[in-house]
């Protein structure tokens, strides 16, 4: 750029050799908090004090993650006679509400001069550290998911709500905990995008959606929960906890308790030996059941009632299904004698008591014995 020649005072100024003034910006480096931002001063610096202005030229270059929108007061820059330094100002403009895990960096330098020289440092590189605290909650404390709500598992699933206080400029993944004190099981009973479980925060939104997968076991299990919360020691800087923190999670059954006899209601001849009946059920829990077998006469005209301690041995009595399990065996012995008989039955009541939840379910069984002996 060619350079214009100062304002000639006298013919003394002409004739001695011109020399001009070098301006250069304060400060090479700056660093700020975003707290609260609203400008910063930027000081442009002249080396000499002369009795003419000068006059230069500012640029501004941003980086691609800054957070808020910037702009120089003034880009056309006058340092007045007399005056060896112009403070001019990086405004911030736009809501103070967005977030960036990345500082953002601002390039303040000078781009052109008239009546002046540029000098070192030519530019000033400005950096706003993000300083701001997201605050991220559960919308409710409590939310339902439904066993068998539709047809198709991969849409059987219910969305919960994370909100943050501000807006982020780029996508954060946040760590999830799964309390250890839930009675459904992951997996199981339900499961998530992600595992280990995560969420995702995505840009310019303040809510973030989880979708939970429910699953329809074909057990009756009773309403079943389990509690989601951060995982806060694994989050990123910046981050904080807000209320609700813990969301409970309650899965309502879609099943009724249901309980089977299998292996009774058949005939087998009093010689075969034992015979084995497996009392079956739906129900799943932590503790064992208790299953109460009683007998009694048979009513049907057709059979003739079995004889304890004659046709059989007595079964009668208390039986357990174990913790974790939902089938239990029982082994019944026949009697072989040698009397010939027309064929008899056994018939039994079978009663299930479920603690954890709270019922009891019955059924009936019978085993006809066919005998082997010929009158």
């Amino acid at each position: 750029m060619k350079k214009l020649a100062p304002p000639i005072d006298t013919l003394a100024d002409a004739l001695n050799t011109t020399t001009y003034p070098t301006v250069y910006m304060d400060q090479a480096y700056i660093t700020v908090k975003d707290t609260h931002l609203n400008d910063v001063p930027i000081r442009i610096n002249q080396s000499d004090i002369v009795n003419y202005r000068t006059y230069f030229e500012l640029y501004l270059n941003t980086s691609a993650s800054q957070s808020r929108y910037a702009y120089l007061e003034n880009e056309y820059i006058t340092i007045e006679a007399g005056d060896d330094n112009f403070i001019t100002y990086l405004r911030f403009d736009g809501e103070d509400s967005a977030f960036s895990t990345n500082d953002s960096i601002y390039t303040i330098g000078l781009k052109s001069c008239d009546y002046c020289e540029l000098g070192v440092p030519t530019a000033t590189v400005l950096t706003v550290q993000s300083s701001k605290t997201v605050n991220v909650s559960f919308d409710y404390d409590t939310a339902y998911g439904y066993e068998g709500d539709c047809s198709n598992p991969e849409y059987c699933y219910k969305t919960i709500n994370v909100r943050t206080n501000l807006y982020l400029i780029e996508p954060v993944m946040l760590p999830l905990l799964i309390t250890p004190n839930s009675t459904a099981t992951y997996s199981l009973d339900y499961y998530l995008d992600s595992d280990p479980p995560v969420i995702t925060l995505n840009t310019y939104e303040k809510y973030h959606s989880l979708k939970i997968y429910v699953k329809d076991d074909n057990l009756f299990e009773g309403t079943e929960y389990f509690y989601l919360s951060f995982d806060e020691v694994n989050f990123p800087d910046g981050f904080e906890v807000g209320e609700p923190s813990v969301i409970e999670f309650r899965i309502e059954d879609n099943e009724y308790g249901l309980l089977i006899v299998k292996g009774g209601n058949e005939k087998f001849s009093e010689n075969v030996g034992t015979v084995e009946i497996t009392i079956e059920t739906n129900i799943i829990q932590e503790t064992e059941m208790l299953i109460n077998i009683s007998t009694g006469p048979n009513y049907d005209s057709e059979w003739s009632s079995a004889t304890p301690g004659e046709d059989y041995v007595p079964f009668h009595g208390i039986y357990y299904i174990p913790a974790g399990e939902n089938t239990t065996t029982i082994t019944v012995t026949l009697i072989d004698d040698d009397v010939a008989e027309n064929k008899e039955r056994i018939t039994f009541a079978v009663e299930l008591y479920s603690k954890e939840r709270d019922m009891t379910l019955y059924e009936y069984g019978h085993i006809t014995i066919e005998d082997d002996e010929t009158s």
